[in-house]
């Protein structure tokens, strides 16, 4: 699936079903910049995880409803 993730000004569209190794090198470098522990990056509309396979998941946000 193809996911469209935010990151301030910057706009990536990343297919999941590409190793994060393949991605564009821009989407690495945000990625290690906003990387928390355990390979997970926090995003403006999601969080992606990069599994030891090097396999990526994609967590869209979801907003409080109150």
């Amino acid at each position: 699936m193809i996911y469209t993730i935010n990151k301030d000004q910057d706009t990536f569209e990343i297919d999941d079903n590409v190793f994060f190794r393949n991605q564009s090198p821009k989407f690495q470098k945000v990625f290690s910049e906003n990387q928390r522990t355990y390979n997970v990056a926090l995003f403006d509309n999601c969080e992606v995880m990069v599994l030891s396979t090097d396999k990526i998941v994609v967590n869209d946000k979801i907003e409080d409803y109150e």
